[in-house]
């Protein structure tokens, strides 16, 4: 993957993430200690470490790169501003803080995969009948490498009955997020 799919496939991830912030129920029953030290963390620690460190890191690429009369964008706390203020910033990086800015993200996503349970890249040849299919969600995010959450979040739950899914409505381009077929970089890519 090249740097300018990272920097756009990253705020989804990061999303994602946000549902693997909440740990997974015990059956254990609730620790009914006064004392909150005996109690479980709210959220796994080293989810919300793993998103903060994206955070902290971009937001300094942002600071150290912005090419605009030393004028820094407004991007607050948001991972999509950030990520688009560095897509703006890549014609006057250096090769060498390219490669540093790609080496960081790809071993970023890297380690996001692990946390969400995703094999990561895992994308099977769709025969072109199979856009018109409807299957459940779990198995069109294995089938596109992506996460259960991202597919939820591309199609609304009004359109996904009984958790199925047509497999046309979630299939995005990996640079620009546009279904697939409806951009300048899926245009003329057929189905297998």
């Amino acid at each position: 993957m090249s740097l300018e799919s990272d920097l756009r496939r990253i705020p989804g991830v990061y999303a994602d993430l946000e549902d693997a912030l909440v740990p997974g129920r015990s059956l254990e029953p609730p620790d009914s200690s006064p004392d909150p030290r005996n109690r479980p963390a709210p959220a796994k620690l080293n989810v919300a470490d793993h998103r903060h460190k994206l955070m902290r890191g971009l937001r300094w690429w942002v600071d150290a790169v912005h090419p605009r009369e030393g004028k820094v964008p407004r991007v607050g706390q948001d991972v999509a501003l950030m990520c688009g203020a560095l897509l703006a910033a890549l014609p006057v990086m250096e090769e060498e803080d390219r490669a540093t800015l790609h080496s960081n993200l790809q071993e970023w996503l890297l380690r996001s995969w692990e946390l969400l349970g995703d094999g990561g890249e895992v994308r099977v040849g769709l025969p072109a009948a199979a856009m018109d299919q409807r299957v459940r969600v779990a198995d069109a995010a294995r089938m596109l490498g992506c996460t259960v959450r991202t597919i939820q979040r591309r199609v609304p739950a009004e359109r996904r009955p009984g958790g199925m899914v047509l497999l046309r409505e979630v299939w995005r381009c990996d640079l620009c997020e546009l279904p697939h077929g409806e951009c300048a970089h899926t245009a003329t890519v057929a189905v297998v």
